[in-house]
C-alpha cells in the first residue's frame, strides 16, 4: 500500500510540473505570436495599446483558470497574502534594489508629459507586470511549488526553474531586431530579477505584490524611452567591463537576499489535489 501510495504521488507530481511548464510555454508562445501578428498588422504608434489589450486579455484568462481552478486563494489571485508572517512585504526589499537603479538612472526633469504618451506608458508596463507575473509566478511557480515545493530543495528548484524560463524569454527580443549583447545582458539580469520575484512569491504568496512591484520597475526603467524627446533618446550599450560590476553589485545587494527568503520559505504540505490546497 505504501509503495503504491508513492507511485501515485510521483505520477501527481510529473503531471503537475508537465502542466505548470505547458502553460507558461504555451503563454509565451501567445505573447510571442501575439506581438508578431499586432507588429505587422498595426503600423501606427497605436500598436502598442493593442499590445497591452493582448497582454491585459490574456493575464484576465490566467486568472481566471487559477480561480475556476479553486486555487484562487492558494496562488494569491484573491487575497494580498497567503501566509502568516508578520513581516512578509521584506521579501521584496532586494527587488527594490532594481526600482532605485531604475529610477535614479532618469532624468525625471527632461521628460514630456503629454496625456497620450502618459497613458500609453501606463498601460504598456502594467499590461507586462500583470501578464507576466500571472504566468511566470501565478501559474508557473505556484505549480511547480505544490510539485516539489515538500522538500528545501524542491522549493528553490522550482523558483530556479522559473527564474531561468523567464530570463530566457527575454532572449525573444532580438526577434525585434534588437542588438545581441544588451539582449543577453537584460536576460542574465532577468533571471536574477525572477529569482527575486519567485523567491517573494514564495516567501509571502503576495501574487499582486509582484505586478504592482514588477509594474513600477518596468516604468521606472522605460520612461525615457516612452516620454522623452526622440533627440535625447541615446542608444546604450554595456560592454563586458560595465557589465561585470554591475552583476557582482546586483549579487550582492539582490540575489543573495533574495536566496536567504527563499531558503526561509514555507515548505509546502498537504493533498495532491490543487483545487483542495486552493481551498484551504
Amino acid at each position: 500500500l505504501e509503495n503504491h501510495v508513492d507511485r501515485m504521488m510521483k505520477s501527481t507530481t510529473t503531471q503537475t510540473t508537465k502542466t505548470a511548464l505547458l502553460l507558461v510555454l504555451g503563454g509565451m508562445c501567445l505573447l510571442v505570436v501575439g506581438d508578431l501578428i499586432l507588429s505587422a498588422l498595426v503600423l501606427t504608434p497605436d500598436s502598442t495599446i493593442y499590445n497591452s489589450f493582448l497582454r491585459l486579455v490574456l493575464g484576465i484568462v490566467l486568472f481566471v483558470f487559477l480561480i475556476r481552478s479553486g486555487n484562487g486563494k492558494a496562488s494569491g489571485a484573491t487575497r494580498l497574502v497567503t501566509t502568516r508572517k508578520k513581516y512578509w512585504w521584506a521579501a521584496f526589499l532586494p527587488l527594490s534594489f532594481f526600482l532605485l537603479a531604475n529610477f535614479s538612472s532618469q532624468d525625471w526633469s527632461a521628460l514630456n508629459y503629454t496625456a497620450p504618451s502618459v497613458l500609453t506608458w501606463i498601460a504598456n508596463n502594467a499590461s507586462v507586470g500583470f501578464v507576466e507575473e500571472a504566468l511566470y509566478r501565478g501559474i508557473g511557480l505556484f505549480l511547480l511549488l505544490h510539485a516539489w515545493g515538500k522538500t528545501r530543495s524542491g522549493l528553490l528548484a522550482a523558483i530556479g526553474v522559473q527564474a531561468i524560463i523567464f530570463g530566457s524569454f527575454h532572449v525573444l527580443n532580438l526577434l525585434s531586431g534588437a542588438p545581441v549583447l544588451p539582449v543577453l545582458v537584460n536576460s542574465a539580469f532577468a533571471m536574477i530579477v525572477g529569482f527575486g520575484f519567485g523567491a517573494a512569491y514564495a516567501y509571502s504568496g503576495s501574487l499582486w505584490t509582484c505586478i504592482f512591484l514588477h509594474t513600477a520597475i518596468d516604468m521606472a526603467g522605460s520612461a525615457n524611452d516612452a516620454l522623452g524627446v526622440m533627440d535625447q533618446v541615446k542608444e546604450q550599450s554595456m560592454s563586458m567591463s560595465s557589465f561585470i560590476p554591475s552583476m557582482v553589485v546586483v549579487i550582492i545587494f539582490s540575489l543573495l537576499p533574495a536566496f536567504w527568503f527563499a531558503y526561509r520559505s514555507e515548505l509546502r504540505q498537504g493533498s495532491n489535489d490543487l483545487s483542495e490546497t486552493g481551498a484551504t
